[in-house]
């Protein structure tokens, strides 16, 4: 006999939870120092949160089953989901030297890849692969962010020397 999923009240709030914990303390100063003492660029930082998002999603996919793990990993989605947002806007914006459109850039950036992902999942589901596909799916375009982020990162290390 299997268990009832959590109802999506639970996991709402377990989102909620784990977006507000992740606002909280993502924009701390202490990033900056933890970067430098590492030796790295403060956007390196950034590819943590990144990097857990799509783990969290994949092992998701694959505890979907479990009440407990899905209210778990509901929470850590939303941590690592909305950690990296409040550094990512500042960069954006103090790369942009505060123009007034670098926030919305980035914004604009961030719903192609929630079209995408949904447009992406759809088709998954669509194809026969189950209603877990569309974490996989995610999974693998936040991969892809990570190795976009970490090749920029590299390469605003070569012109900043």
């Amino acid at each position: 006999m299997t268990r009832p999923l959590p109802r999506g009240d639970t996991l709402l709030l377990a989102s909620i939870a784990g977006s507000a914990i992740a606002n909280n303390y993502a924009i701390q100063p202490e990033l900056t120092s933890v970067a430098a003492d590492l030796g790295v660029p403060l956007g390196v930082i950034g590819l943590v949160p990144t990097a857990a998002l799509a783990g969290s999603m994949t092992v998701f996919g694959l505890l979907a089953r479990s009440a407990i793990a899905s209210v778990i990993l509901v929470f850590l989605l939303g941590l690592s989901g909305f950690a990296g947002v409040p550094g990512m806007i500042t960069r954006v914006t103090d790369f942009a030297h505060g123009a007034a459109l670098a926030a919305s850039a980035n914004v604009s950036a961030s719903n192609v890849g929630n079209a995408l992902g949904a447009w992406l999942g759809g088709l998954a589901i669509t194809a026969g692969f189950g209603c877990t596909a569309p974490l996989y799916v995610g999974a693998g375009i936040t991969l892809t962010s990570v190795l976009v982020m970490a090749v920029a990162a590299r390469r605003a290390g070569r012109t900043a020397s």
